[in-house]
C-alpha cells in the first residue's frame, strides 16, 4: 500500500469516531424533539387544567360561604317567626281584651317573661301608642327607650323593629304584633328582646372554628355577632370595613381579613352575614399562582431546549443541504465544463485542421480558402458560445441600445427555425406597431433561441411553436412586479407543460428536468436577460397541453437611431494598439494593418502613457479593458484629457467591472471582433465627437 493509501486510511480511522458520535446526535436530537414536542401540550394542558381546578375550588369555597349566609338567614327567619308566634298566641289571650288590667295582664306576662328570658318586657298599647300597661313595671322607664327607639307606628301584622339602646345601656329590639277582635285591631303587643337570642342562634348554626357571623337590622346596624369584639348597635360598615379591591372581603376590628356572603332574613328587612377567614381561601391563590409559575417555567425550559435542539438541526440539515447543494452544482458545472469542453475542442479541431492544411498545401489557394471560410465560421461559433455564456452571468446592461424589435424578430426568424426541427411548426405574430425596446440585441437573440431549443424538447414527437410580440400600455395588468409600458414576448408551444411543482425552479441555473441529461443555462439566462433589461419574464404552463414563456421588456423613451451615413471605412490614421497578452496584441495589430497609416502598440497602460506623451500626433487608441495595474477604462479617461481629440475605442472578452455597473463613456468591441464591427465602432467615436462633442454613455 503506498504512503497516501495509508495516509487515508488513517485519516478515515481517525475521523470514524467524530463522524460516529455526530452520526448519534444526529438521530438522537429528532428524537427530542419529537419528544419535546409531545411534552409541551401536555404540561401546557396539565397547567391549565390544574389552574381550573383550583378556580374551581375557591368557587366552591365561595359558594360555602354565600350557602353559610343563606342557612344563618333561614336559622334567624325561623327564631324571629316563633317569636311572633308566642307573641300572636299571648294577643288571643281573654287577659288582652279591652280593657286590659295591669292585674290581668300582669299575672300572665310574669309567666311568660319567667318562661323566655330573651323577653326583657312586654307591653301593650292603644293604637295611638299610648301605653296601658308595661310588665315588669319597674322596668318601664328604663325599656322605654327600646319601644321609642324602635321606631315602631300602629300596625296591621307583626313587624320587627331595629336594635335601640335602653335608658339603662340594655340593648334590644321590638317585636310588635296586633291585638285583633272581630277583625279590628283594638291593641298592639310588644315585646323588647334581648340580642342574645340572636347570637345563640348564630352559634347554634356557624360553620365553625374561624368563621363570623353577624346579623344586621333594617338600619344596618350589628344586632349580634360570635365575634366578641362586636359591638350591638354599631353600624355593620364600621365593624367589618369592606376592600376596595374586592367587595367581597372584609377586614374585622381584629384586623382579620375574612371573605363575606350576606342573605336577607325573609322579609323582616334585616340581613346576616357569614365570614370565611381569607387565609384559607388565598392558600389557594398562592396555589393556583405557584402551579402557574412552574407551569410557565417548565414550558419555557422545554420550548427552549426544543428551540436549541430545533436550531442544531436546522443548521445540521442547513449544511447537510449546502453540502449535497455544492455537490450537486459541482456535478452539474462539471457536466457543463465538459459541454464546452467539447465545444471548444471542435473549434480548436477545425483551426487545428486548417493550420495544417494550410501548410501543406500553401500554395492551393482555393483550398486555403476554403479552409479560411471555416475557421471563420468557426470564430463566430466560439464568440457566440461565449456570448451564450456571458449573456447568463452578466449583471449590467453597458451595451444596450434602442433596438428595433420589429427588424430584430425578423432576423432571428431564421435562426428560430433553426433551433426548431422538420416536426415543429413555427408561427410569428408580431404586431406592426411594436414598441422599440432597450436592449442588448444579441441578448435577445439567445433568449429566444434559448425558449424555442426548450420547447423543442418538450414537443419529442413535434407540433407546434408560436412567436407572439404585442404591446401592453401597462404591465401591471399582467404581472405584480412591473408597471408602466412594456413589450411583451411570448414563446408559445404544444409540448408537455410543466408540472405546477416545477414552474418555480425552471430559471434555477443548472437545473433540468431531464432523466441523465446534461444541466443547461437555458431559461436562467432568459430571465437573467429580462430583469438586466428592466422587465421580466412569466410562465404559464398546463400538462399535456402546452407552456408559453412570456419576456416583458420596457418601452424604449428614446427613438430608434437613424443611420448617419458615415460609412464604416473612417479609421484612425495613427493608432496605438493597448494590450497585456502578446498573442491578443499581435491579432490586433495584424486586424488592423493595412489600414492605417501607422500602428504602434503598448503592453501596458504605463507603457501607453510614455507613448502618448512623446506622440502627440497620434489620433486613435484601441485598448484592451482588464489589464493589471491600469485598466482600459483609467487609461481610455486620462488619455481623453491628454488629447481631447484622441478617439478611443476599448475591446474586451470580459470586464468585471462593467459587469457590476461600471459606466463606459467609450465605445467597446467584443473580442474576437471583426474588421466591420472595429471600423463601426471607431466611426461611431468620429459621429459622436463631431456632432455631441463627447462620447456616448454605455
Amino acid at each position: 500500500m503506498s504512503r497516501g493509501s495509508l495516509l487515508l486510511a488513517f485519516q478515515g480511522n481517525a475521523l470514524c469516531p467524530k463522524d460516529n458520535l455526530g452520526g448519534s446526535m444526529a438521530r438522537i436530537r429528532p428524537m427530542f424533539l419529537l419528544m419535546l414536542a409531545a411534552i409541551i401540550p401536555v404540561v401546557l394542558l396539565g397547567g391549565l387544567f390544574g389552574q381550573y381546578l383550583l378556580q374551581q375550588q375557591r368557587a366552591a369555597f365561595d359558594k360555602q360561604v354565600s350557602e353559610q349566609a343563606a342557612t344563618l338567614a333561614v336559622a334567624l327567619n325561623r327564631e324571629l317567626s316563633t317569636q311572633i308566634q308566642l307573641l300572636s298566641i299571648l294577643s288571643e289571650s281573654p287577659r288582652v281584651d279591652p280593657p286590659v288590667t295591669a292585674a290581668g295582664f300582669g299575672e300572665i306576662a310574669r309567666r311568660l317573661l319567667a318562661r323566655f328570658p330573651a323577653w326583657g318586657l312586654l307591653q301593650v298599647t292603644d293604637v295611638k301608642g299610648n301605653v296601658i300597661v308595661t310588665v315588669p313595671p319597674q322596668e318601664a322607664k328604663q325599656l322605654a327607650g327600646s319601644i321609642n327607639d324602635g321606631k315602631i307606628e300602629a300596625v296591621s301584622s307583626p313587624v320587627i323593629g331595629d336594635v335601640s339602646k335602653g335608658l339603662l345601656g340594655d340593648f334590644g329590639f321590638p317585636v310588635r304584633v296586633p291585638v285583633l277582635r272581630n277583625g279590628e285591631t283594638v291593641l298592639e303587643l310588644t315585646a323588647i328582646i334581648r340580642p342574645s337570642e340572636i347570637s345563640t342562634v348564630l352559634q347554634q348554626d356557624g360553620q365553625g372554628v374561624g368563621w363570623q357571623a353577624w346579623a344586621t337590622d333594617g338600619a344596618g346596624a350589628v344586632v349580634a355577632a360570635l365575634d366578641t369584639g362586636a359591638q350591638t348597635g354599631q353600624p355593620a360598615r364600621t365593624y367589618a370595613r369592606m376592600g376596595k379591591a374586592d367587595a367581597e372581603e372584609a377586614m374585622l376590628p381584629s384586623g382579620e381579613i375574612v371573605r363575606v356572603a350576606s342573605s336577607a332574613v325573609g322579609t323582616t328587612g334585616w340581613s346576616v352575614t357569614a365570614a370565611m377567614p381569607v387565609s384559607e381561601y388565598r392558600s389557594l391563590s398562592w396555589k393556583t399562582s405557584l402551579l402557574l409559575l412552574v407551569t410557565c417555567f417548565a414550558t419555557l425550559v422545554c420550548s427552549g431546549v426544543a428551540i436549541l435542539l430545533f436550531y442544531r438541526e436546522f443548521v445540521q440539515r442547513r449544511e447537510q443541504e449546502t453540502t449535497m447543494a455544492n455537490a450537486q452544482r459541482m456535478e452539474a458545472l462539471g457536466k457543463l465544463t465538459g459541454q464546452v469542453a467539447h465545444d471548444f475542442n471542435n473549434l480548436l479541431m477545425i483551426f487545428q485542421a486548417g493550420a495544417n492544411a494550410i501548410r501543406r498545401r500553401p500554395q492551393d489557394d482555393s483550398r486555403v480558402q476554403q479552409v479560411l471560410d471555416s475557421m471563420l465560421e468557426g470564430v463566430t461559433r466560439g464568440k457566440e458560445m461565449t456570448q451564450r455564456l456571458l449573456s447568463f452571468s452578466r449583471k449590467s446592461n453597458q451595451t444596450a441600445e434602442v433596438t428595433d424589435l420589429i427588424a430584430t424578430l425578423r432576423e432571428v426568424h431564421p435562426l428560430l427555425r433553426q433551433a426548431a426541427n422538420d416536426t415543429i411548426l413555427v408561427e410569428y405574430a408580431v404586431d406592426p406597431l411594436l414598441w422599440p425596446a432597450t436592449i442588448e440585441a444579441k441578448s435577445l437573440e439567445i433568449a429566444l433561441i434559448n425558449l424555442v431549443t426548450n420547447a423543442r424538447e418538450a414537443m419529442p414527437s413535434g407540433g407546434e411553436i408560436i412567436l407572439r410580440a404585442r404591446n401592453v400600455a401597462d404591465a401591471r395588468s399582467e404581472s405584480d412586479r412591473l408597471s408602466g409600458a412594456h413589450v411583451a414576448i411570448t414563446i408559445r408551444d404544444t409540448g408537455t407543460g410543466i408540472t405546477p411543482g416545477i414552474i418555480a425552479r425552471i430559471f434555477e441555473p443548472l437545473f433540468t428536468t431531464k432523466p441523465g441529461g446534461a444541466p443547461g443555462l437555458g431559461l436562467a439566462q432568459v430571465k437573467n436577460f429580462a430583469e438586466r433589461s428592466g422587465g421580466g419574464v412569466s410562465v404559464a404552463s398546463i400538462t399535456s397541453v402546452g407552456t408559453a414563456i412570456t419576456i416583458y421588456l420596457p418601452r424604449a423613451r428614446e427613438a430608434i437611431a437613424k443611420p448617419t451615413g458615415e460609412g464604416a471605412a473612417t479609421l484612425p490614421r495613427r493608432l496605438l494598439i493597448v494590450d497585456d497578452t502578446p498573442a491578443s496584441l499581435e491579432a490586433a495589430r495584424i486586424s488592423v494593418e493595412g489600414d492605417v497609416v501607422e500602428v504602434l502598440t503598448a503592453r501596458s497602460a504605463r507603457d501607453a502613457l510614455e507613448v502618448l506623451g512623446a506622440r502627440r500626433d497620434l489620433d486613435g487608441l484601441l485598448s484592451d479593458i482588464m489589464m493589471p495595474g491600469m485598466s482600459g477604462i483609467e487609461l481610455a479617461e486620462i488619455s481623453r484629457r491628454l488629447l481631447p481629440n484622441l478617439r478611443i475605442v476599448l475591446m474586451t472578452g470580459y470586464s468585471d467591472r462593467m459587469e457590476q455597473g461600471q459606466k463606459v463613456d467609450f465605445p467597446v468591441v467584443s473580442k474576437p471582433f471583426n474588421q466591420l464591427e472595429l471600423h463601426a465602432a471607431f466611426a461611431q467615436t468620429l459621429v459622436n465627437t463631431v456632432i455631441t462633442g463627447k462620447f456616448p454613455m454605455r
